[in-house]
């Protein structure tokens, strides 16, 4: 399998909303993607930190295959504006 982790920061006074955009706009879209095994937010516990979007992939080739696609810019394109910086990722193996 094959981990894909997006940091973003939120402005505080529309974190409630775009957690609400991640659950129901972004993620149903994620979760029918060829190769998706999981999709989650993990929210900070320290204000000062960013979240994670968790995605858990059968291989990196889906992953790649993904981000490659319409779908990616479109779906991301949802909460880009509500980014303090921009997103970065890090991508990991699971043995």
């Amino acid at each position: 399998m094959f981990v894909r982790l997006t940091y973003f920061s939120l402005a505080p006074d529309i974190t409630a909303e775009t957690k609400k955009v991640y659950y129901n706009e972004i993620a149903p879209v994620i979760q029918k993607q060829p190769g998706i095994v999981e999709v989650m937010l993990l929210e900070p516990v320290n204000s000062d930190d960013e979240f994670i979007s968790c995605t858990v992939w059968k291989s990196e080739a889906d992953t790649k295959a993904f981000e490659s696609s319409s779908i990616y810019n479109e779906v991301f394109g949802k909460i880009k504006a509500a980014t303090i910086k921009s997103p970065y990722q890090k991508y990991y193996n699971v043995e």
